[in-house]
């Protein structure tokens, strides 16, 4: 008997979309085939640190309920088909992962040796660097993990440069203008953040004239105590803690205006300007 499901459903996933004997049960077959590529790609696409199979989880549990019995029978078969590909699939998709991330890490070593970068700035135990491969990127990159991370990419800027705290704490900095900088700080090997703009008035203190200049580097950045000192948007001096959880990119297309925590792990709901949702689970906070 259980020979038989098998062979049923083996012969079910030869062809996909195309199963059924009404036009109700057919259309349910070709909906869940589709549902199923489209999370397959999802899945496929995603970064490492982006974790999608708890959204995979939570997609066919609330978006794939049928009343029709045999639609259910074949979504929970399409459901099968596409955790053995889950569990088969991330051994190579992180190998294709640390392969994109070698290639960039060697493509930068060698641009070192070959002293073709715009500049490199080493930590003082030279184990890691920013590395700004075109005079308008910084990248990190550690020698020792084999490892990089692109804290600004092609920015409209005059110079960047770097300037470390310590073996993990670097503020990078660029001109825009003027009187002007923009300062981001990156904690190795994955925090970016940014004080506020603050204008400084000195001499032009009348409001409608521009100010004498403007940056947002911070006041303080006090790696025992783990705080960043900054000005915050009104005009407050505001202590804040050094940031621990990884910088996180939205996907392309997509905001949010909410996050919750679930068992300990941060959620973040998203959605496309047409309404499209997207949930993504992170890591232990």
């Amino acid at each position: 008997m259980v020979v038989g499901k098998r062979l049923l459903n083996y012969k079910l996933l030869q062809n996909p979309g195309k199963n059924g004997t009404s036009p109700y049960q057919k259309a349910s077959d070709k909906k869940a085939w589709i549902k199923c590529k489209e999370t397959f790609r999802e899945v496929y696409d995603a970064l490492e640190k982006d974790n999608p199979f708890p959204g995979v989880c939570h997609y066919f549990s609330e978006h794939l309920i049928l009343k029709n019995i045999h639609g259910r029978k074949i979504i929970s078969i399409y459901l099968m088909f596409l955790i053995f590909i889950l569990l088969n699939w991330p051994g190579s998709c992180y190998a294709q992962s640390q392969k994109n991330i070698q290639s960039q890490f060697e493509r930068l070593v060698r641009k070192i040796n070959t002293h073709t970068l715009c500049e490199i700035n080493y930590n003082p135990s030279k184990t890691a660097a920013i590395v700004n491969d075109d005079c308008r990127s910084a990248i990190y990159i550690n020698f020792k993990t084999k490892k990089t991370y692109t804290i600004a990419n092609k920015k409209p800027a005059y110079h960047i440069f770097a300037k470390w705290i310590n073996d993990s704490i670097v503020t990078v900095e660029d001109s825009c203008g003027t009187g002007c900088a923009n300062v981001v700080v990156f904690v190795a090997p994955s925090v970016v953040f940014a004080c506020p703009v603050h204008e400084f008035r000195i001499k032009s203190l009348n409001m409608h004239e521009p100010p004498d200049y403007y940056h947002n580097r911070p006041l303080l950045i006090d790696v025992y105590r783990k705080i960043v000192v900054c000005y915050d948007d009104a005009n407050n001096i505001q202590v804040f803690p050094l940031p621990k959880q990884p910088t996180i990119h939205p996907p392309n297309g997509y905001f949010s205006e909410k996050a919750e925590i679930r068992n300990n792990k941060l959620m973040i709901n998203y959605q496309t300007r047409q309404g499209k949702v997207k949930k993504i689970m992170y890591g232990m906070v």
